[in-house]
């Protein structure tokens, strides 16, 4: 309806676009107003990181690194990850096999 008003007169240079300019940036804002809304639905829940690193340390065969850790969580800190294998260690889950910049982590056996 709005491009047909907007495109009335056209031929004799009369038109005025304006009416469906209006309506596009209307629907704009309004596409936006829900982008945001549902944006801020979608927060992590308190955990869903330590829970992402568990499980890709049961995942996991052998020796791993925290850089392999740090692969397979995107967007998980380096203080997380370390955190979080410290208190795996404290528990018996996990052991460190080499310390340092190349430390290496190995699950025991349960």
């Amino acid at each position: 309806m709005t491009l047909k008003l907007s495109s009335q007169d056209w031929h004799q240079g009369k038109h005025e676009p304006w009416t469906y300019v209006n309506f596009l940036l209307y629907t704009l804002l309004d596409a936006y107003k829900e982008f945001e809304r549902r944006v801020g639905e979608t927060a992590s829940p308190r955990g869903e990181k330590r829970a992402l690193i568990e499980a890709a340390v049961d995942g996991t065969t052998g020796s791993f690194s925290v850089a392999d850790l740090q692969r397979q969580c995107p967007g998980v800190s380096l203080d997380m990850i370390r955190y979080v294998l410290k208190d795996l260690r404290e528990n018996g889950k996990v052991e460190c096999i080499r310390r340092g910049r190349t430390s290496l982590w190995k699950k025991t056996s349960d």
